[in-house]
Parts: C-alpha cells; sequence; structure tokens
C-alpha cells in the first residue's frame, strides 16, 4: 500500500498530473544523497528551529501579562450563583 492510498481511501493506484510530478520530485529529494541536498536540509531545519524560537519568545513574552490579566479579573469576581 502507498502513502496515497493510505491517506485517500479512493485512491486507486494510478497518480495523474500534479501528483505524479509531486511524487515524483518527492521520490528523487528522499532518495537524493549529494552535498546540495544536505545544505538544503540544514538551511531548512535552521529556518523551521527559527521560527520556532521566534513564536516561543513571542508567545513567552505576553504569558505574564495575561496571566496577571486573567488573576485580576477572577479576584473581582464572586464565584457564588446564588447570590
Amino acid at each position: 500500500m502507498s502513502w496515497l492510498a493510505a491517506i485517500s481511501p479512493d485512491f486507486d493506484g494510478r497518480l495523474n498530473g500534479m501528483m505524479r510530478i509531486f511524487y515524483n520530485f518527492r521520490a528523487k529529494f528522499v532518495r537524493d544523497e549529494s552535498g546540495a541536498v544536505t545544505v538544503d536540509w540544514v538551511a531548512l531545519t535552521a529556518v523551521v528551529v527559527g521560527m520556532g524560537l521566534a513564536a516561543g519568545f513571542t508567545v513567552g513574552s505576553s504569558v505574564p501579562e495575561v496571566g496577571d490579566n486573567l488573576s485580576s479579573y477572577m479576584a473581582n469576581r464572586d464565584v457564588n450563583p446564588y447570590d
């Protein structure tokens, strides 16, 4: 069973058009072990790690402020619904 059959129940085993081009490109890219591909993987990994770090710092710097706002909001609320 191919990976396409696993994600697409109506896949009949034939690749057409752009799917064939993508599948062939992906298969060649995964099998290729030349130096250029290694450089590409290093660059792509560095970009993904950099984006993850940037997102983490952006979110991480806002968390204390959101926590403080939530704490003050909840401190000023009455939790007894029968009053």
